[in-house]
């Protein structure tokens, strides 16, 4: 008989220190190749211990406060906030199980059994929670939290830590991160140090809003067919609302049960569109990458996101623009509208400088007709960035379309217009807009056709971009310097319900992505893992004297 003894430490920062000690392990010995196979077994059962010990310390002192040796204690207590919260995440992970295999319980039931990890009487609270669609309950949960060997533990605690990373960061801990440092120094890439600078340090979902910026992430339906029965059937088929869409999913002969897949109560997310998401088809999930194409509504670039003044939810067309299901039904009323010109009021004080400009210091001048269909208002007003141009700002117009259902969301257009007063004489708009108005940059559709531009297949998308808003000013009190960032306030997504919605589904979909990074913070916080004995020894006890 082998056994094999590691023990590891894990040191946190100089708060405390927390020690565990694995249990010995031990196999019969058949061969070399078989002694190779169970030391490579052992090593990533050891690799799993050390990594949750990692996470478990992190949880218990820098989130939950409290000792690493106490973690048991605290999921064991259900008034716990750590209980609370490890139960909220276990939750959200078997339901988006459930979505990919509805014999979860079954599934991860047998696994453990075979695998012998659980002994009979747990396996009989287990055995009441069995059930196509069925879910772990509360006791089931505590055993399967309570034993390593299962795997709960360490996406539950891997969740809460990721969470905690995404959503709850303080402004000295993302500054002196190396992730920030690296990323605002000389040596950064353009791109990371743009958007690192474009993040406020003191919000604390900062990692959340530099995750979506580099990531370029969107939630995705999407129907595709090349079969020549729906080539034939829906070449001719355009979509405008959720009904019209679904009738091209569920009509295709050869549905599967990802066709079929909608967004659940779980992890649904909120977007800027009256479209009922709960039942539109071909949900694909959270996908990474959307701004691969760089054009139009896709385009996730800094530049484009700083000038795009609203979140984009709506049916693809072929030219990746983005049209919501209301920009659709109000087509006939978004083509009669203008852009307007603005002009500062006569009785406008020149020597105001750019903070002081105000939305009633503005004319908007549009016309009778646009008028007829939509309101005008001056939406924000940005101050120029360049310290030394004192009288300078960026306009925000709001375009709002008249409409009588209430249940529109997506019912404004914005533009914006910088007006120059530092020569009072010869005030300047760029863009300079003509008197009797300009047409929107592009007109909007009655529908979207679904067949290809190359007319290959069918192909409809609904696309949910998931992106911060350049919207949030700060003007610094000692220097009155006024600077912008990205912020998630005026979007969907702003209450902590979404957010956290977000950081676990997220995770979710692609863990080492978000995990290696969540690990370097904290590694660079002073969290260190170290492995005492790292040497795996075989002792040979068979023969040991008694």
């Amino acid at each position: 008989m082998k056994k094999i003894r590691k023990s590891l430490w894990v040191l946190a920062p100089v708060l405390g220190l927390s020690a565990i000690s694995l249990i010995s392990c031990s196999y019969n010995v058949e061969s070399p190749q078989r002694i190779e196979e169970n030391k490579k077994l052992q090593d990533k059962i050891v690799a799993r211990y050390v990594d949750n010990a990692f996470v478990e310390t992190i949880l218990a002192q820098k989130v939950y406060k409290f000792k690493p040796s106490d973690i048991k204690a605290n999921f064991n207590d259900t008034n716990s906030a750590f209980f609370k919260e490890a139960q909220q995440a276990f939750n959200f992970y078997q339901n988006y199980q459930l979505k990919q295999d509805q014999n979860f319980t079954y599934t991860t039931y047998s696994k453990l059994l075979k695998d012998q990890v659980l002994n009979s009487n747990d396996l009989k609270v287990l055995q009441k929670d069995l059930g196509s669609g069925s879910k772990f309950e509360i006791p089931a949960f505590k055993i399967l939290y309570n034993n390593l060997e299962t795997g709960i533990a360490e996406i539950v605690n891997k969740l809460l830590l990721v969470k905690f990373f995404l959503l709850n960061q303080d402004s000295k801990d993302i500054k002196d991160s190396k992730i920030y440092k690296d990323g605002t120094s000389d040596k950064a890439s353009y791109t990371t140090k743009n958007i690192l600078e474009s993040l406020d340090t003191n919000e604390k979902d900062f990692f959340l809003m530099k995750l979506l910026l580099e990531k370029q992430p969107a939630q995705v339906w999407k129907f595709e067919s090349t079969n020549t029965i729906d080539l034939a059937t829906f070449a001719a088929t355009q979509i405008n609302d959720a009904d019209s869409f679904n009738a091209i999913v569920l009509a295709d002969a050869a549905l599967d049960s990802k066709t079929t897949q909608k967004e659940e109560n779980f992890e649904f997310l909120n977007a800027n569109d009256s479209i009922d998401l709960h039942n539109l088809y071909g949900y694909q999930g959270i996908l990474y990458n959307q701004g691969v194409s760089s054009r139009n509504d896709l385009d996730y670039s800094l530049t484009h996101l700083k000038n795009d003044f609203k979140i984009r939810s709506g049916f693809l067309d072929d030219s990746n623009r983005i049209f919501s299901q209301d920009q659709l039904s109000l087509y006939s009323k978004w083509n009669q509208v203008k852009l307007a010109p603005i002009k500062l009021k006569s009785t406008f004080d020149t020597n105001k400088e750019k903070e002081a400009l105000l939305a009633t210091d503005i004319d908007i001048e549009a016309d009778s007709n646009s008028l007829q269909n939509a309101t005008y208002s001056v939406e924000k007003i940005y101050p120029s960035l360049i310290t030394s141009n004192k009288k300078s700002a960026d306009v925000v117009v709001k375009i709002t379309i008249k409409s009588d259902n209430q249940k529109i969301k997506d019912n404004s257009y914005f533009y914006k217009v910088m007006i120059d007063w530092n020569n009072k004489d010869n005030i300047t708009y760029t863009p300079q807009i003509n008197k009797d108005g300009e047409k929107l940059p592009q007109e909007v559709p009655a529908s979207i056709v679904s067949l290809s531009s190359d007319a290959s297949k069918i192909s409809i998308s609904y696309v949910n971009k998931i992106v911060p808003l350049f919207d949030k000013v700060v003007t610094d009190e000692k220097t009155k310097e006024t600077k912008r960032y990205f912020s998630l306030d005026n979007t969907p997504w702003s209450s902590l319900e979404q957010q956290e919605i977000l950081a676990f589904s997220l995770f979710l979909a692609d863990q080492n992505l978000i995990f290696n990074d969540v690990k370097s913070y904290f590694e660079n916080m002073g969290y260190k893992i170290n492995v005492k004995d790292s040497v795996i020894k075989l002792d040979d006890t068979k023969d040991e004297k008694k």
